[in-house]
């Protein structure tokens, strides 16, 4: 459900081809509404807010949940105090930068990861009244530094972990923890752009960085259009880090997807890229390679945790024949297969009485269409 009170937004790429069909949502999907959800779809489409009926809000949950629409975060900070969790090992530079991008104001603890210069670290924690300092004597890499800082503020309800050499607008945290007036919430990310990009190594980190997740806010699961958010930025709740028992601390990348899809059995995760957080972009081609190597060195271990949920692409037979065509620049025949897989979706619709074979017709070759820039 969604809490009574809340507006919601429907996703750009969602479609109403007439009443009381809805079409979109990742994966895509085709909703049949009844005359009620119709008319309270209208009401939400011109801000009118969910209301206390369980019914309404259990359609509103469904849609936001899909995809298909998108909770508008709640005015003030709903009641949250929240800790700032900065783990380093070493990069004092970029420390600095992030402490002075914090709000004056915000609670923040900076664990040392066993800084080869424990001096340095001091110093730069010094530079900001009130921060504090965690110093974990070995290296025991970015999973047991932040597992170090929240576990240190028991006090707050909400914990912000923040890479060292990110630059967040002050308020990110603040902003953010407005979505956590839904109880069911567990974890919300901003988007993460890259910065300091020049030549060719910018330009690609630009259009392809793998921790700018794009400018649509979406549920974050296995599935969904946004699978995963990294933890350079992320607000979560603490009572779901006590329940999923934080970070594993044996794995050395990769810590942060495993712990999203942990919470996100728990309750909804949430990505808001309305805020932002930069990142440096990597200054050199072989920190670039090495940055890359460590992601997918991850996928073995996540692989073995949750299995399917790893899968970097799956398509059906009838996509893959399309999209297999394409490439073979033969056009023609990838069309026909197109039509012949939304010909077999109809007629599949026409026995189930589930929809009409129009809509079944459309949404099948609006899938055979999506598949392609995931390849």
């Amino acid at each position: 459900m969604i809490p009574e009170g809340t507006r919601l937004d429907l996703d750009p790429a969602t479609r109403r081809p007439r009443p009381r069909i809805l079409t979109g949502g990742s994966p895509w999907r085709l909703l049949r509404l009844t005359a009620d959800g119709d008319r309270l779809l209208d009401a939400w489409a011109v801000g009118v807010a969910v209301g206390p009926g369980a019914a309404e809000r259990r359609l509103a949950g469904r849609l936001v949940d899909a995809g298909m629409a998108h909770p508008r975060r709640a005015p003030g900070g709903a009641g949250q105090s929240v800790t700032v969790v900065v783990p380093v090992r070493d990069r004092v530079a970029g420390l600095a930068d992030t402490l002075r991008a914090l709000d004056p104001g915000d609670d923040v603890v900076v664990v040392d990861d066993g800084s080869r210069d424990p001096a340095a670290v001091r110093r730069g924690v010094a530079a900001r009244t009130g921060t504090r300092l965690a110093r974990r004597a070995e290296p025991g890499g970015p999973a047991a530094a932040r597992n170090t800082g929240w576990r240190s503020s028991p006090a707050a309800t909400l914990v912000a972990f923040l890479d060292a050499d990110c630059t967040p607008e002050p308020t990110w945290a603040r902003d953010l923890a407005r979505s956590f007036s839904d109880p069911s919430v567990v974890a919300v990310a901003p988007r993460v752009r890259p910065v300091g990009a020049s030549g060719a190594l910018g330009a690609y980190e630009q259009l392809r960085s793998p921790l700018d997740l794009g400018d649509r806010p979406a549920p974050v699961r296995s599935g969904s259009r946004v699978t995963y958010v990294p933890s350079a930025a992320l607000v979560v709740r603490r009572a779901a880090l006590e329940a999923v028992g934080g970070f594993d601390e044996a794995l050395r990348t990769g810590e942060d997807v495993d712990l999203v899809w942990r919470l996100a059995a728990l309750g909804r995760v949430r990505y808001e890229p309305s805020v932002s957080v930069g990142h440096p972009v990597r200054a050199t081609l072989g920190a670039w390679v090495a940055q890359r190597y460590g992601y997918g060195r991850s996928a073995a271990a996540l692989a073995e945790r949750h299995g399917a949920a790893v899968a970097p692409l799956v398509l059906g037979p009838g996509p893959a024949a399309t999209w297999a065509l394409v490439l073979a620049g033969r056009p023609g025949p990838a069309a026909t297969a197109a039509l012949v897989g939304a010909a077999a979706a109809a007629s599949r619709a026409r026995r189930w009485g589930t929809a009409t074979v129009r809509d079944v017709a459309v949404l099948a070759l609006a899938a055979e269409a999506s598949a392609g820039p995931a390849i």
